[in-house]
Order: structure tokens, then sequence, then C-alpha cells
């Protein structure tokens, strides 16, 4: 089983991880199980095979199981297998669907917090990371908290909420959760030294395209500007509509100057917009 979460058996053609755990009803043993009594049974009945009257060896014919056909897992399920199973993502990382929300809207990473944090004392920043591990708790006078593991790209770490924090972010709180958070680095009370990490609010980095995006700037050059090029964009701004406002910013490369031009008419959803403009050779952009 372990070796089939890890992805070991990936290498057989169509066919996929999720087959081997696959339960007909909850009484039923998982496929994976069949295989191996099948495979039992095949060589049972190859060990116990007697030789003909003419010399020859018997044929045995035994029936392969038939494949499973049912839904593949997704890449979050597949990622938080290998992990369970080996300690680590093999296949790549919860967050590299969300590169885009990271790069546009993270000032700091988990490894640049848990290793300096006196750099950003009464400072405020933000980072993202995968919600891990989570415990919902109650202290001795009463009172509810959490305590919680976020890991990004560069490492992992303990977080808390308390009180009317806790109250108000608790239901972020749920394991596999991708988070945008937002906090400040401030010295706690009566322990001159020892710095906090204050959460000050959370989002899903899901939302978090649409909730912190108010305008995009597209950029281009002037060389990139033809009939082509603007039925493709047509094309584009046409399949995300949204309430963001958008940009153009074209420039010449002979001249090294640019015009920017409001598109006054024109709103986009980001998400769905820069989706759609990531095939598009010589644009880039700038959001805020």
């Amino acid at each position: 089983e372990s070796l089939a979460m890890a992805g070991a058996f990936d290498g057989f053609k169509n066919t996929h991880r999720a087959q081997y755990f696959y339960r007909e009803n909850t009484e039923d043993t998982i496929f994976l199980e069949k295989i191996v009594k099948h495979a039992n049974e095949f060589q049972l009945q190859q060990n116990s095979s007697q030789a003909s009257l003419f010399g020859d060896s018997e044929e045995i014919e035994v029936r392969d199981p038939d494949l499973p056909q049912n839904d593949p897992w997704t890449k979050l399920e597949q990622l938080k297998n290998e992990k369970d199973v080996t300690g680590f993502y093999m296949s790549g990382h919860p967050l590299e669907d969300f590169k885009t929300e990271i790069d546009q809207f993270c000032t700091v990473t988990i490894t640049d917090l848990k290793n300096n944090k006196e750099k950003y004392k009464n400072k405020h920043v933000t980072f993202a990371g995968i919600l891990t591990v989570v415990n919902h708790r109650t202290s001795k006078s009463g009172n509810t908290f959490a305590t919680f593991t976020l890991e990004d790209f560069t490492d992992s770490d303990n977080y808390i909420l308390f009180s009317e924090d806790y109250l108000r972010m608790k239901h972020f709180l749920v394991e596999g959760s991708s988070l945008l958070v937002k906090a400040q680095i401030t010295e706690r009370k009566f322990k001159n030294g020892q710095l906090d990490i204050r959460i000050s609010s959370i989002m899903l980095l899901s939302e978090a395209l649409e909730r912190n995006t108010k305008e995009i700037l597209l950029k281009m050059p002037l060389t990139f500007v033809n009939e082509e090029f603007v039925n493709t964009l047509d094309q584009v701004v046409k399949k995300a509509t949204g309430n963001c406002k958008l940009k153009f910013q074209v420039t010449d490369p002979e001249t090294k100057t640019d015009v920017t031009l409001p598109a006054a008419k024109l709103t986009v959803s980001p998400a769905v917009f820069l989706k759609g403009i990531e095939g598009i050779e010589g644009v880039e952009y700038k959001l805020s």
C-alpha cells in the first residue's frame, strides 16, 4: 500500500493510484488486496499443476481481475498520501498552483520569520502556507484557542490563535487548506526581547487574486502588437468577465519609451484572465 501511495506503480500504463485503493462497497476489500490474492492463487495453481499423460504441462488459465473504473485522486490527495508514507512530497508541492499569488502578495517566507524575527519587529508581513496540522483546544480558564502548523516551499512552523482572533478565523483552520496569512511581529507583553507573530487575517489562497487585485497592468512590447495578438487578447478578455480594472502598457524597444492606456470599459476576473494570458509570448503583468 505504501508503494502504491508513493507512486511506485505509476509506470504501469493506463492506471492511476486511486484504483489500487478502490472499494466497491464499505465491506469490500481494496483492489490492491484483490490483486495480491489473485497472484497468490495463480502461483498456487502453477505449483500444483501436474504433467499430462503425454508429458506436456497442463495450461492453467487464470483470468486477471479488471481494473476499477474510478476517478483519480486530486493532486492534493496524491501529495498528501505521498507525504503520509514517505515524510515528504515527491511529485510536486501543494502550493505550486498558487505561485502567482505567492509571488505577488507575500513579503516573507516561513524561513524568514522563523530565523530572523528581529528583522521584522513591529512590521506587518504576509506569508503563505499549507495547513498540515491543527489542534483546537480549551485552556484551564475555559478559553478556546488553536495551535497549527503551516508549511511553504522553504520550511514549516507552528502558530497560535487566541480568544477573539480564534473565534474570527477558526473556520479557516482545516487541514490541507492553502492559506494567505497577514501578521504583525510584536514584542510579547512583560517579556522584553521575546517576539510573537500576531496573526491579523487569514484568507484562502484560492480567493487571494479575486479579493486582493484591484487592477492589472498588462505590459507588452510594441513589436508584438499585431492583429493576431489583439484577437487573442480579445478572446481572453471576453472569457474572463469580472470586476478588476485593466490597463495596457506598450513599450517601444527602440526609443525605450512606453505609453499606458487605461481600458475604461474592460474589467476582468484576475484568476481567469491571468490563466488565459499564460501562453501569450512577450506579455508581462503587474498587480495592484
